[in-house]
């Protein structure tokens, strides 16, 4: 994961990034020749701009979109749904509450509330009715976050199509993560025999932890 596992929390999202003495590490990880991929809620490009000159895989809007190369693209057909009109609705519901800030992920619209934490039930709420009107997409809790995105993103599928398709002789996976929307992937990578670890505290299914980034 990205957001909160390799980059500090920020009250605006494009204001994120990845420290250098974290890139410097993700190098050498990949100098040894062990395959560093990115699973994130942010679209590919701008997870991909986060890594500045580091060139990895990345499954970005939970697993929606998994970018391996240029010429290694897997993305779903997602031309039944009106994301333009999705943002309008959205965009007309929180007309009355400017703390409220809506990101465009091209495949995804994100609700955040962490300018004004307290407005959390509004947040939920706005997403919750606007959701009746796609019944092709799901909701999706994370901190400070609401988003409606396509029921086929899954972080927890996405790790598995990537190992399918690395299809290496022998694995030992090792997901890292800090949000709800990671649990899915704790879950997959416990079923592999892998090892799981959780940034921060909260319930979760990980089987170890680390205090902060």
């Amino acid at each position: 994961d990205i957001d909160g596992t390799l980059a500090p929390f920020q009250i605006h999202p494009e204001h994120s990034f990845i420290p250098n003495t974290t890139l410097e590490v993700i190098k050498k990880i990949i100098e040894l020749n062990i395959p560093v991929i990115a699973v994130t809620g942010r679209d590919v490009e701008t997870a991909s701009k986060l890594f500045q000159s580091i060139e990895i895989p990345i499954a970005g809007l939970h697993g929606l979109d998994i970018y391996f190369d240029s010429d290694n693209y897997i993305r779903p057909d997602l031309s039944n749904i009106n994301f333009k009109k999705l943002k309008e609705d959205i965009i007309k519901s929180c007309e009355k509450y400017p703390d409220l800030l809506i990101e465009d992920k091209g495949h995804s619209i994100a609700l955040h509330y962490r300018k004004k934490p307290e407005l959390e039930d509004n947040a939920f709420y706005i997403m919750q009715q606007i959701k009746y009107f796609y019944p092709q997409l799901k909701l999706n809790r994370g901190k400070f976050v609401i988003e409606l995105l396509p029921k086929q993103a899954d972080k927890g599928k996405a790790i598995q199509t990537i190992l399918d398709h690395l299809n290496l002789p022998l694995i030992h996976p090792i997901f890292i993560g800090d949000d709800l929307t990671d649990e899915s992937c704790f879950t997959f990578i416990n079923q592999q025999f892998g090892t799981s670890i959780k940034v921060g505290s909260g319930e979760t299914e990980a089987q170890y932890r680390l205090k902060d980034i």
